[in-house]
C-alpha cells in the first residue's frame, strides 16, 4: 500500500479493508458517504436499494440530531463473515465492523433488527466520541491511560441515539427498538454488582480487566456504562419533554453540544454537559448525574421508560424476537440465575440468586436436568414447569458429582416493555413489543 505522509494518530485511525469479493456503494449521491464490504463468498457481494436508502436517511436523521459533519468523506467498512466474532470499531471518518456473512442478504426487518444496530452506533460516534469525546480521552500520548468515568456519555449516550436513529431511518422496527431496550434493562437488574458499584466505575475500570470476566461477572460488572448510559439519556430525554411540555428534548441539547465546526477534537468535562443541558431548561442536572451515575444505584433506572407512558415487566412466555436460542438463555439467567454453555459448563452464575444460593459456581458442569442428560433444552423445559417441589440438578467439578436441589418456581422469565399511557410529546405509538 502507498499513502502520502502522514501523523502517527491519523494512521492509527484509519482502518482499511481488503478482501476477495470487496464491493463498494455510494450512500448518498455526492459520493461523501460509502460503504465498502467483503463477504467471504461472493454471492453475498451485493447490497439490496432499500438498504442503501436506509442509510442514506440514516446519514441524513443523525445530521438533524447532531449537526454538521466534521469529515470530508465516511467511510462503512464492514466484513461479512461467519468466522469472527461481530462487533465494530469506532473512527474519525469511518468505522469498521464484522457482521454474519448473511447480514444483508435479505431486508427482512428481523434480520435487521439484529444486525445493523451496530451501524448506526458507530456512525454516532463520529460526532460522540471522535469529534467531541471526554477530556480524560485526549492523552498526550498512546501511553497515557485514559480516564473512562465519562464513558456513559461516549458510548452510552452513543447507544441511546444508535437505537433511536435506527428507528427514525428504518434500519431498526419499532418493535426490534422495544424488545432491546427490554433485553438491556433485564440484563441491568440480573448484573448483582450495582449493589456496590456506580456506573462511573464501571467506565473507570473497564480498562483494567483483560477481556470480560470468566465468571461472576454480574457481580464484577463490566461495560456497563453502554445499557447504563442509554437508560440515563432516555431518563433525561423524556425529563426535559416533560419539563418544556414536549417543547423540547435531548435533539435540541446534541444540536448545540456536538454541532460545532470540525474536525478538530473538542474535549468535554461533565461540567460542560451540566452547562449545555441547563441552556435547553433549567433543571438540578449536576445533582441527577450524582444520583444516577456517580453513586451506587442498586435499581435499574426505568424512570425515562415510565415518564414515556411504558412498564418494564417479566412474560411467561416468549415476545417478539423472542424464540431463538439466545433468548431462552437469557429467560433463563433471569429466572434461576445461570448461565450455562451447551456442553453443561457454567459460565456465570448471579450472586444472591437462586442457583447461587444452592451453591452452583461458574466452572460446574450440569450432567443431568432431574432424571433427563442435560441439554439447555431441557432445562429451559424445566425451569418452565409449574412445580411444587425444587429443580433437582446433579453437577461435577474435576471428579466429584453430587446432586442440588433448586429452590425455584417463577418460569421462565422473558423481559418485556408494555404501553400504559400518552408519554410527553407521545415518542411512540406502540403498544406491545
Amino acid at each position: 500500500m502507498k499513502y502520502p505522509p502522514t501523523s502517527v494518530e491519523r494512521l492509527a485511525d484509519s482502518p482499511f479493508l481488503t478482501g476477495l469479493h470487496l464491493s463498494r456503494f455510494s450512500i448518498t449521491p455526492d459520493g461523501k458517504h460509502m460503504l465498502s464490504i467483503a463477504p467471504d463468498r461472493v454471492m453475498f457481494a451485493n447490497v439490496s436499494p432499500g438498504l442503501l436508502s436506509k442509510l442514506a436517511k440514516l446519514v441524513g436523521q443523525t445530521e438533524l440530531v447532531f449537526g454538521p459533519r466534521h469529515y470530508d468523506r465516511y467511510w462503512m467498512l464492514i466484513s461479512l463473515t461467519d468466522v469472527w466474532p461481530g462487533g465494530g470499531r469506532e473512527h474519525h471518518d469511518s468505522f469498521d465492523a464484522n457482521l454474519p456473512l448473511a447480514a444483508f442478504d435479505t431486508d427482512d426487518p428481523a434480520l435487521l433488527d439484529v444486525n445493523t444496530p451496530v451501524i448506526s452506533h458507530e456512525y454516532v460516534h463520529s460526532w460522540c466520541g471522535k469529534f467531541r469525546r471526554p477530556a480524560g480521552h485526549v492523552p498526550h500520548d498512546f501511553t497515557t491511560p485514559l480516564d473512562g468515568r465519562l464513558l456513559w456519555v461516549y458510548e452510552g449516550l452513543t447507544q441511546y441515539y444508535g437505537q433511536v436513529l435506527g428507528v427514525r431511518s428504518g434500519l431498526l422496527s419499532r418493535e426490534g427498538f422495544f424488545a432491546d431496550l427490554a433485553q438491556q434493562a433485564a440484563w441491568l437488574e440480573g448484573q448483582a454488582g450495582r449493589e456496590w458499584r456506580s456506573v462511573e466505575d464501571t467506565g473507570t475500570g473497564c480498562s483494567l480487566p483483560v477481556g470480560r470476566p470468566l465468571g461472576w461477572g454480574n457481580w464484577i460488572r463490566f461495560g456497563d456504562f453502554y445499557s447504563e448510559g442509554l437508560l440515563v439519556w432516555l431518563d433525561v430525554d423524556t425529563l426535559i419533554r416533560t419539563l418544556t411540555r414536549g417543547g423540547r428534548s435531548l435533539d435540541d441539547f446534541a444540536r448545540a453540544f456536538f454541532g460545532r465546526e470540525g474536525p478538530t477534537v473538542v474535549p468535554y468535562t461533565m461540567e460542560d454537559i451540566v452547562v449545555e443541558l441547563e441552556r435547553v431548561v433549567q433543571y438540578d442536572w449536576q445533582g441527577f448525574f450524582q444520583r444516577n451515575v456517580v453513586v451506587v444505584t442498586p435499581k435499574v433506572n426505568i424512570s425515562g421508560l415510565l415518564r414515556s407512558g411504558y412498564r418494564f415487566e417479566y412474560w411467561l412466555e416468549p415476545g417478539f424476537a423472542q424464540h431463538s436460542e439466545s433468548a431462552a438463555a437469557g429467560a433463563i439467567w433471569n429466572s434461576i440465575g445461570l448461565k450455562v454453555a451447551n456442553d453443561g459448563v457454567l459460565n456465570d452464575v448471579r450472586h444472591g440468586g437462586p442457583a447461587d444460593i444452592a451453591k452452583l459456581a461458574p466452572t460446574q458442569t450440569i450432567l443431568k436436568v432431574g432424571e433427563v442428560e442435560f441439554s439447555v433444552k431441557a432445562l429451559k423445559d424445566e425451569v418452565a414447569k409449574k412445580r411444587e417441589g425444587p429443580i433437582k440438578l446433579t453437577m461435577r467439578q474435576e471428579d466429584v458429582t453430587w446432586e442440588v436441589k433448586l429452590q425455584y418456581d417463577g418460569g421462565l422469565r422473558y423481559p418485556g416493555i408494555v404501553h400504559q399511557y400518552p408519554g410527553p410529546g407521545k415518542r411512540s405509538e406502540r403498544r406491545r413489543g
